[in-house]
């Protein structure tokens, strides 16, 4: 869902008092944010692509993406913050996300790179004080249950395994966390990842934490072998501790919970039909299993 065009061309004349906007159209695929695509000249009379997307946390977005090229993260260029409607406006970057089974070696093999560009940034860097830590936040959502819990994905089960261990000993530096790196937030463009999108849920944590949800989403779209390949290049790649991996597994394991029916549903459109509520489930209780057995 995007914003009204009257509203979009007011907050892009408020970032931009002489751009002109040529037209624009609603992207798919924001869940917690509203999206929209504008085209435009900008006042040198180059033309561009932008996108207005709208959340509780895009002022906190915009300040981190201005800072991220520094440490070689590619990422869309902020063009600015519109206070009055709290939008970040950004420049639209042209890239495919990966589905397909046959991309699944590349994808393991960049995603590892690219994972371990992110984690090499320091967590306890001034500029990061004001993001939210990892570790409390899990502590937060174990200790608030929703009233009604999932059982397709043992919501309960995985919850006191984990309260049971909460919080883990601490093995790894703080880093620089995305919170939600999956195929459909990394674009590509001549096989190579050119931007890393949506930082809306970025935090400072053990580098594994990330790990856990990139492990399961890359079962769910590749299968266990490419799982295992991403991690292993990955662990090669940073050398870090991964002996709480189980427990940021279960971690991951909680996310879906109530959601896989509507998580499905976008995999059509993205030329994945095969991957339905049936098997996502088939491969969460896979996922959780081979955690809770890495724990005894």
């Amino acid at each position: 869902m995007g914003c009204g065009e009257n509203e979009v061309t007011e907050i892009l004349t408020r970032v931009d008092p002489q751009v002109r906007v040529v037209r624009m159209w609603n992207l798919a695929g924001g869940i917690s944010a509203e999206m929209t695509a504008v085209e435009v000249v900008w006042p040198d009379g180059s033309s561009g692509r932008v996108v207005v997307r709208r959340n509780d946390t895009a002022a906190a977005e915009y300040d981190l993406l201005r800072q991220l090229p520094s440490f070689g993260i590619p990422v869309p260029r902020p063009r600015g913050f519109d206070t009055a409607t709290a939008a970040l406006v950004l420049d639209y970057v042209e890239g495919d996300g990966r589905y397909a089974e046959s991309d699944g070696p590349d994808t393991a093999r960049a995603f590892a790179e690219m994972l371990a560009t992110i984690h090499r940034v320091d967590g306890a860097r001034a500029e990061f004080d004001g993001l939210p830590r990892r570790v409390d936040a899990v502590a937060r959502h174990l200790a608030n249950p929703p009233a009604v819990l999932d059982a397709t994905t043992r919501e309960e089960y995985v919850r006191t395994m984990l309260s049971e261990r909460w919080p883990p000993p601490a093995t790894n530096l703080p880093c620089l966390l995305h919170g939600d790196f999956w195929p459909g937030n990394v674009l590509w463009r001549d096989d190579a990842i050119v931007a890393v999108i949506d930082w809306e849920e970025p935090s400072v944590g053990d580098p594994v934490a990330d790990l856990g949800s990139v492990r399961l989403d890359l079962l769910w779209v590749f299968g266990p072998d490419v799982m295992a390949t991403f991690t292993a290049m990955y662990a090669s790649a940073t050398g870090v501790d991964m002996t709480n991996l189980p427990l940021w597994d279960l971690v991951a394991a909680l996310r879906p919970a109530g959601n896989i029916s509507s998580w499905s549903s976008q995999w059509p459109a993205l030329g994945r039909p095969d991957i339905r509520p049936e098997t996502m489930r088939t491969d969460h209780r896979w996922f959780v299993d081979q955690a809770r057995a890495a724990l005894t």
